[in-house]
């Protein structure tokens, strides 16, 4: 970007969560944009607001999917989770919730198990990886927090379900049937990792 913009127009900095506070109530910046929880919106949008800057927020994010019944089973399956776990599902994007038509909910269910079961879980470095780790412990601890909410409301483990933790901070890919009961606190919010429910 040096060979592109003027010095000064576009700055990279890195830091703690004390960085994110320090830039929405300096001043000198005149627009904030966020993407993130909700909790931290609102603290974004208090600090911007003492010097009235422009804010745009993106928060949590619960993005859903929905399958209608004349499509290719297989194909929209391969799809979905691709949308759901690129990434590790460590995107504001990707699918959260998942709708399909009754008429092929079995076969869409079984379909999708087989693509999280027969995902690679490994090194982000390693080209034919498809799941690689949780970015970090906390973010880890969260994705966890879902599947247990899940375990508990369900009375058993949902189908797609059976996650594995292989050395830290990686966790299969879970496709969570009929997971009506998740904690209400949950539900509006994404789970930034590899889950999706149907």
């Amino acid at each position: 970007m040096r060979d592109i913009f003027p010095t000064g127009v576009v700055n990279v900095l890195a830091g703690g969560d004390e960085l994110g506070a320090l830039m929405s109530a300096h001043p000198g910046i005149d627009k904030i944009s966020f993407t993130g929880s909700v909790a931290t919106g609102k603290k974004v949008m208090a600090s911007a607001s003492g010097s009235l800057k422009r804010v745009t927020l993106e928060l949590g994010g619960n993005d859903a999917a929905i399958v209608l019944e004349d499509v290719d089973v297989a194909e929209v399956a391969k799809k979905v989770f691709f949308a759901a776990t690129v990434n590790s599902g460590q995107v504001c994007m990707a699918i959260k919730r998942v709708y399909v038509h009754e008429k092929i909910y079995e076969a869409f269910c079984t379909a999708l198990a087989a693509e999280a079961r027969n995902a690679k879980l490994g090194s982000g470095l390693d080209s034919s990886t498809v799941l690689g780790p949780i970015q970090n412990q906390r973010q880890y601890e969260r994705v966890r927090g879902f599947i247990d909410d899940i375990r508990k409301g369900a009375g058993q483990d949902p189908r797609g379900c059976r996650t594995t933790l292989r050395r830290r901070l990686f966790r299969r890919a879970a496709r969570c049937r009929r997971a009506r009961r998740i904690q209400p606190h949950r539900r509006r919010r994404s789970s930034s990792g590899p889950l999706s429910r149907s």
